[in-house]
């Protein structure tokens, strides 16, 4: 048996996570060169990958640690943006199905046209309640005349972004190359709006400030012309999106609550100690005390992706709830609530009062892990375009 081939049966045997360990190291090396040629490796490995680039934290070169941790998040980035295998459904929206122009798809991103709009002006008027008390508003509906200015109605086409339900989106951008145009050609788009995709540095924040609450679909309006809009034509509307989301990590860290009073674990840039957990003489619901603590900033997130440079961005608090679970024995997870919060967002000491699981019957803590999983962000530009959309 020639040398080359005992080589080959030698990685073969071996296995993935002690091939990536041996090419971690290289990113160690003396050559640029190597170091890079290393990192492309790893690159190609994907996911299995990870499990060393996480043990690489405590290797004592930094740059190994550096290159690791930069690799790690890339990789973390390119599983969530890997394309869905059953892509989410949508309805049949507002417009007829006839008229529909085919959905986009690009990596686990559906979009869709869901309508085009030219809303109608609504005045409110204060209603009475009972007793004369302003209870509600009632709403006059009047159409808008066609020779009425364009400020009297709202022109818009809306669109529909989804992913699967485990993710969530937490930004998007429309960019500047954005254009709405009729069958002549003309620009549907407002000059203001055109003016401001134009100005330089926007939008300052691209993602904005995380007010938004995340979702596995979010609407994006892009504004038209009401001027410039013939009844009964058609037109195109296309452009880039840059869509930004969150996920969990693939693989959290899972403890029976059972007798896990002291216990201590640290992996993946997570430290978690269980100080106490137990159900109280008398009462039904349980209760934990834990500390939770992590490398990273709770209220940032780092976002990468195709035609996205690494980019830090405010992180929604909406699925925090998902970062700390108890779940059943059935994986099923259960409304835990704060008995006491922690100091600082949702990291350092805090106590959680655990529900039972029915109306009497005192909690089985035998029955109940603590599952805590890491948020990986990511973010992609894609072009989208529909054609012969029908103007309302």
């Amino acid at each position: 048996m020639g040398i080359m081939a005992i080589v080959s049966l030698l990685m073969l045997r071996a296995s993935p996570e002690d091939n990536a360990g041996a090419v971690v190291a290289r990113l160690g090396a003396d050559r640029y060169a190597d170091r890079e040629a290393a990192a492309d490796e790893l690159r190609q490995m994907g996911r299995r990958a990870l499990p060393a680039l996480r043990a690489a934290r405590s290797e004592s070169d930094p740059e190994i640690r550096l290159r690791a941790s930069r690799l790690r998040d890339e990789i973390a980035s390119a599983l969530l943006l890997e394309p869905a295998r059953d892509r989410p459904a949508f309805g049949q929206g507002h417009l007829p199905s006839q008229s529909k122009p085919p959905n986009v798809a690009a990596g686990p991103f559906r979009v869709e046209l869901e309508r085009v709009v030219r809303e109608r002006e609504i005045n409110l008027e204060p209603g009475l309640g009972s007793y004369g008390v302003p209870m509600a508003r009632r709403v006059d509906v009047r159409a808008v005349a066609p020779d009425d200015s364009p400020r009297s109605s709202m022109f818009y086409a809306e669109l529909r972004v989804s992913v699967k339900p485990e993710l969530w989106i937490i930004g998007e951008v429309v960019t500047s190359e954005l254009k709405a145009t009729d069958t002549n050609g003309r620009s549907l788009l407002p000059a203001v709006a055109v003016a401001a995709r134009r100005a330089p540095g926007n939008p300052a924040s691209p993602f904005g400030q995380g007010y938004f609450p995340p979702s596995p679909t979010r609407t994006i309006r892009i504004a038209l012309d009401d001027s410039a809009l013939t009844t009964g034509s058609t037109a195109r509307i296309d452009g880039l999106l840059t869509i930004a989301l969150m996920g969990r990590g693939d693989d959290p860290i899972v403890v029976p609550l059972a007798d896990a009073g002291g216990r201590k674990i640290e992996r993946d840039g997570i430290k978690l100690a269980i100080h106490e957990s137990e159900v109280k003489p008398g009462q039904f619901n349980g209760e934990l005390e834990l500390t939770f603590e992590t490398e990273t900033p709770s209220d940032s997130l780092l976002v990468q992706g195709p035609g996205v440079a690494p980019t830090m961005i405010p992180r929604p608090l909406g699925p925090i709830p998902h970062e700390i679970e108890v779940i059943d024995g059935q994986g099923r997870p259960l409304n835990w609530h704060f008995l006491r919060s922690p100091p600082g967002g949702l990291r350092g000491r805090m106590r959680l009062m655990i529900p039972s699981h029915a109306p009497s019957t005192p909690l089985d803590l035998g029955e109940v892990k603590l599952r805590v999983s890491t948020f990986v962000g990511a973010a992609m530009t894609f072009p989208f375009a529909f054609d012969g959309v029908p103007m309302p």
